[in-house]
């Protein structure tokens, strides 16, 4: 703070107001640095922290020399977040943990572009040692681990999530503790059948394994299986099947661009506990009517499969049912019998063969709120709608509708946002307010 002052009186040049702004800080009180951090945040070069009043959060943006720390003392939990720069969180993480005894690393987050250096994975893993006992939280991206010599052990870890890692990715999970409830791993093609054989954990709750090279038969086998409240296999080449029965706790089944079919789906009925299913892109699946059975089903994505007005006619009996995603299912031209839905919410058409009889039925549906319907060149009249009281966003962008088609619109009197691009209708305007929709539809001839 003096040789700034000293600079100032001087004339000569400054330092910048950030670095000023810190001199300035490592000046006051502890009270009132505490009160600095927690409200507007300290950076220092390339490393920043922001205090929320029980947590310590540190973000560093790039690999420089971290700032030293030991002008202030935090006791209590701390994250540790960094994008393309493994080394420098590394030292950071090592400084805290000489200044701050006190403190607890909990959570670290490192991603990366691309695959980081020898140098650094070997770091990140050294530093990783000196955190088993207390880290909670860890994400890594782009790393690699091939030799047992240093493979993590991580027994308090509860949740642990690697992202487009690769080398033997069963070190990860054989250095988890009982304490591990969520597993993810993503875009890691090294992941296969034989990555869990050894694994020893039976708490995980939530298992994400999109685009790996799994194989249902490996994480139906899984000792926690039964357990599973959340299953995701997006993007899995090898996912042709899945015993569904096996996982009798599910909440969420996630198995979009997957080769599943209708019938190797198996055992659906069973997971009475459902509330999420995504097989969007799923092109095997034609017939979902064993999901009539799942009555707490809320949410589900068959957009771009090949579902058919027969094969979705038990969804009425989803009671639960708030969110179902029919779009880009060209198989699809009558929705009439998901109007006896009572809780349906959102609902979405895009690019089906609906046609204007098609959506009659809709009507009923008191609790709708946004309705789409782009690219349905069926469609020339939606006055069905007109009844719907719920309903704020209706999209009718590329259908065949005209002035007289959306006339009756005027009486959704929640209405908030009507889009009309590429309809017949000539130059629409932007129709984001109920006042501005209102006027619209009265001047319309």
């Amino acid at each position: 703070m003096l040789a700034e002052i000293g600079m100032f009186q001087d004339g000569r040049e400054r330092s910048s107001f950030a670095a000023r702004r810190g001199l300035m800080l490592a000046s006051l009180s502890p009270v009132a640095r505490k009160r600095a951090l927690t409200y507007g945040g300290v950076t220092f070069g390339c490393v920043s922290f922001q205090y929320s009043g029980t947590e310590m959060n540190i973000t560093v943006s790039k690999e420089n020399t971290p700032p030293p720390v030991g002008w202030w003392c935090i006791a209590g939990p701390v994250t540790v977040e960094a994008h393309n720069a493994p080394l420098a969180a590394c030292e950071v993480i090592r400084i805290i943990k000489k200044a701050w005894p006190a403190c607890r690393v909990t959570r670290v987050e490192l991603t990366n572009d691309e695959e980081i250096s020898a140098v650094a994975q070997r770091e990140v893993l050294y530093t990783l040692e000196l955190l088993q006992n207390e880290m909670f939280s860890l994400y890594l991206g782009k790393l690699h681990v091939e030799d047992a010599a240093v493979a993590p052990c991580l027994r308090a870890l509860h949740s642990l999530c690697l992202d487009g890692c690769d080398g033997k990715i069963e070190l990860w999970l054989n250095g988890l503790g009982a304490a591990a409830e969520t597993v993810e791993i993503s875009d890691c093609f090294s992941c296969t059948d034989t990555t869990f054989a050894s694994m020893s954990s039976t708490a995980v709750r939530r298992l994400v394994l999109d685009n790996t090279n799994v194989s249902a038969c490996s994480v139906e086998q899984l000792k926690f299986a039964d357990a599973l409240q959340t299953v995701s296999l997006m993007d899995c080449r090898k996912i042709d099947s899945l015993q569904a029965r096996c996982f009798p706790e599910l909440r969420a089944l996630l198995l979009g661009r997957t080769p599943i079919t209708s019938e190797s789906l198996e055992g659906i009925e069973k997971c009475c506990h459902l509330r999420i299913v995504n097989l969007g892109g799923c092109q095997g699946i034609v017939d979902v009517n064993a999901f009539g059975a799942l009555k707490e089903l809320r949410e589900l994505f068959l957009h771009e499969t090949s579902v058919t007005n027969v094969g979705i006619a038990a969804l009425e009996n989803c009671e639960g049912l708030e969110k179902p995603n029919l779009g880009g299912c060209v198989h699809v031209s009558d929705v009439n019998h998901l109007g006896n839905l009572a809780n349906l919410v959102e609902l979405h058409l895009w690019s089906t063969k609906v046609t204007n009889a098609g959506i009659v039925g809709l009507a009923s549906c008191c609790s709708l709120v946004e309705l789409v319907l782009d690219d349905c060149v069926r469609i020339t009249d939606v006055w069905p709608l007109r009844s719907l009281q719920s309903m704020r966003w209706l999209s009718l962008i590329g259908t065949e509708v005209d002035a007289r088609g959306v006339k009756e619109l005027i009486h959704c009197q929640r209405l908030e946002t009507l889009a009309l691009g590429g309809t017949r209708i000539d130059q629409p305007p932007n129709l984001w307010r109920h006042e501005t929709i209102v006027q619209f539809l009265e001047n319309l001839a």
